[in-house]
């Protein structure tokens, strides 16, 4: 599989066993598999194969652009934000029960 094509996942528990019995690093799609069956097809310009086809001999370890793992960045500016939405949400849901009179006058919408 082409980097242009797919990208690989990067987690070490994101390996698939393929039909060979060999662990491979999952990969992918960075495109509808559509719009890869087209550009396939103007490479090869002499394979006479069908959309449905060249869906089935997809490898196992290729994931569908749709079904990308819900796996985010854990990276430390990641995280900051998801802490600080976590907490901005927390509080939001503490104030929406409060009437608006209970708001400091500083913090009312006009």
């Amino acid at each position: 599989m082409r980097d242009d094509n797919s990208r690989a996942q990067p987690g070490k528990a994101d390996a698939k066993k393929v039909e060979t019995g060999e662990e491979m690093q999952t990969r992918v799609l960075t495109d509808y598999i559509k719009n890869l069956y087209d550009k396939y097809m103007s490479e090869n310009p002499d394979v006479d194969i069908s959309l449905s086809t060249f869906q089935r001999l997809r490898p196992k370890n290729i994931l569908l652009t749709s079904f990308i793992s819900r796996n985010t960045c854990q990276c430390m500016h990641h995280q900051n934000m998801a802490l600080i939405v976590q907490a901005l949400r927390k509080v939001w849901n503490q104030n929406r029960t409060k009437p608006r009179e209970s708001y400091p006058k500083s913090a009312r919408f006009r």
